[in-house]
């Protein structure tokens, strides 16, 4: 027998003895079915990561909290909600310092545009609200003094160390700047359209004066201010304490005089401002000719009653020059004071509840009308209210709200008008904090592992 004969003979007895193979006839179609849901189930993973990332934010938000729609951008105006930045916004980098957050605008970048309010956080940052958008700016000002954590401290929880213009087109704010020297303290007044300095004045005296309060005349040509004047200032300490104020212009340094403290600085339009303290009115002038440079000041005080009024810092000047409405602790009606007569009035409508209400006057509206903020110091959000300086007039008018950790801030008066208090603008668009970036991606790729054990659960019933 050849060998091909031997091997076609070995091949059909193994054949012959080989199992009988029956190939179902929907072999084909049970192939197709497995092969087809094995891409569905890669559709619905790729579907349950759209949808964690897309829908994950909506899940993890406040349910409470809706955007309402803006109100006429072609117009500017204040805002009837300010919203305080969240504390991260606020965050330093303690090594190197400086404002972490990329949202912080630097350089070209301030030049924002009008603002409608500004102040600063707890921990120091300037915020100024756009007045045509209402979107909250948060600024990084060259050698704010807010800046300085000494400072800060120093100074208490309540100081405003900036102000608006009231057009809203300007801002003045409190300086600080470390040299080989020391300590160079002033007020700078950025122009928020081109977003550079327009004009700045050091303050001289002791080691430095830390700014805690600004106000600009009815005008805006002149700028108080109120400060302490320190005996040593490092970068690490701070110390000693005289109560200081003044008044400055673009190119007039004016007279710094001592004062008691709580009270508030008024800037007229005549180079000149009023110093209202408990009990007394000081008209701060030019200095006598023989005063010599960087000396305080003593003008002559008038005397007024106060009638149980406990001043709190900031008061507003009324466009006359002759009235002053005054920011008050323990009240609720808005207290004015005439400057000629040294009288006050003390408006009738008493408080809605014995709590320890705090009234901050931010401006006047018309001769007859200021716009005050009444908080309840129970940690509430304030009310924004437009108040009739005559108690005969009628009852104040709600027209905004501003968070409480906000507290007292500037304001742009011109854009208040009585028919137009406050604009509707959206809230804030705040950018995510890391936590919530964690539980948004945690949540969505938890999501897709119980879609895809789902699709393995169905696929093994199949």
């Amino acid at each position: 027998m050849s060998p091909e004969n031997s091997l076609r003979d070995l091949l059909e007895r193994e054949a012959a003895a080989a199992p009988h193979v029956v190939v179902a006839p929907d072999t084909w179609r049970r192939g197709r079915r497995r092969r087809g849901l094995k891409a569905g189930a890669a559709v619905a993973a790729t579907a349950a990561v759209v949808v964690g990332i897309s829908v994950g934010p909506g899940l993890l938000s406040d349910p409470n909290v809706q955007l309402r729609p803006a109100g006429p951008t072609s117009d500017l105006g204040l805002p009837d909600h300010l919203h305080a930045p969240p504390e991260r916004m606020s965050d330093v980098d303690t090594e190197f310092g400086g404002w972490v957050r990329d949202e912080v605008l630097r350089g070209a970048e301030l030049a924002v545009g009008p603002a409608a309010a500004a102040w600063v956080t707890p921990g120091g940052l300037p915020v100024v609200v756009d007045a045509e958008t209402g979107e909250h700016h948060l600024l990084d000002l060259p050698d704010v003094v807010s800046a300085d954590l000494e400072a800060r401290s120093f100074a208490g929880a309540d100081w405003l160390p900036l102000a608006l213009s009231p057009d809203g087109a300007r801002l003045a704010y409190g300086t600080a700047r470390f040299g080989r020297d020391g300590v160079i303290t002033g007020i700078r007044v950025l122009d928020l359209t081109t977003g550079e300095g327009e004009w700045r004045r050091e303050l001289a005296g002791g080691a430095g004066i830390v700014v805690t309060e600004l106000s600009w005349s009815p005008s805006g040509t002149w700028v108080g201010w109120q400060g302490r004047q320190t005996r040593e200032w490092t970068g690490s300490s701070i110390g000693g304490s005289l109560p200081v104020a003044g008044v400055v212009e673009a190119d007039v340094d004016g007279p710094v005089i001592g004062v008691g403290g709580g009270g508030a600085v008024l800037a007229r339009n005549d180079a000149s401002a009023y110093v209202v303290e408990p009990g007394s009115i000081e008209t701060l002038t030019a200095c006598p000719p023989n005063n010599r440079a960087g000396a305080i000041c003593a003008p002559a005080a008038r005397g007024w009653t106060s009638v149980g009024v406990d001043l709190s810092p900031g008061a507003v000047l009324s466009p006359d020059g002759s009235t002053a409405a005054l920011s008050v602790y323990d009240g609720y009606d808005l207290v004015t004071l005439d400057l000629r007569t040294r009288e006050v009035t003390v408006g009738a409508e008493g408080m809605p509840d014995p709590g320890p209400w705090h009234v901050d006057a931010l401006g006047w509206i018309d001769d007859e009308h200021v716009l005050v903020l009444r908080d309840d110091d129970e940690g509430s959000d304030g009310t924004l209210s437009v108040v009739p300086v005559d108690p005969e007039a009628g009852a104040s008018v709600d027209v905004g709200t501003v968070d409480s950790a906000v507290g007292r801030p500037s304001v742009a008066i011109d854009l208040v008008t009585l028919d137009r208090p406050t604009v509707e603008r959206p809230d804030p668009d705040w950018p995510w904090s890391e936590e919530r970036w964690v539980a948004t991606l945690g949540g969505g790729a938890l999501l897709v592992l119980l879609l895809l054990g789902l699709g393995l659960l169905l696929r093994r019933r199949a």
